[in-house]
């Protein structure tokens, strides 16, 4: 049986292995959620593949993994993108949207 624990390890080595990459693509969309108080919750979506430049480490031109990860947040402040992205010293590709600047701060 799969359970939350394994799920949530295996997020985790995602997410690390999304940070070591050199570029990051991310977006946010509001999401209706059932019992939320009627407030707008968002999925932020967090991106890095074979769009990314290579990784040119150790003399061998290595394609970035593609790997795609949603986190669920009750806000759309800038503060939500700053904490996943804690470590992260690439670059983040995203639209306009100012909560994004949080991130290089």
């Amino acid at each position: 049986m799969i359970t939350l624990m394994s799920l949530n390890r295996v997020y985790q080595r995602l997410h690390e292995l999304q940070l070591q990459q050199v570029v990051i693509n991310a977006d946010e969309t509001p999401l209706k959620v059932i019992h939320e108080d009627k407030r707008k919750c968002y999925m932020w979506v967090y991106c890095t593949g074979t769009d990314s430049p290579p990784d040119h480490a150790e003399g061998h031109l290595n394609k970035p993994p593609n790997i795609v990860l949603y986190d669920y947040q009750n806000s759309r402040r800038g503060q939500c993108v700053k904490d996943y992205l804690q470590g992260f010293s690439g670059y983040l590709q995203v639209d306009g949207y100012a909560g994004y600047q949080a991130s290089s701060e």
